[in-house]
């Protein structure tokens, strides 16, 4: 996403351990039609390998549902 800037101030424990983690802001999300803006945000220093939707963006979305491998937003 090319998030940059901060500084890595903060810790997360991931399944590999603990990571270390800079706090942003982003401007503006979207996924589909779905947007929303100035959603906080962490960015890890290391390379995690996947990327997390969390619920700083999840709770402004109307409706979340998980069936089976997927997750559907409205």
């Amino acid at each position: 996403a090319g998030l940059t800037g901060g500084d890595y101030s903060e810790w997360g424990e991931t399944a590999g351990g603990r990571v270390r983690l800079m706090p942003v802001t982003i401007e503006r999300l979207g996924l589909g039609p779905l947007s929303t803006e100035h959603v906080p945000a962490m960015v890890a220093e290391e390379e995690l390998g996947i990327s997390l939707l969390g619920q700083s963006y999840l709770k402004r979305i109307g409706s979340v549902a998980i069936e089976g491998d997927r997750m559907i937003l409205r």
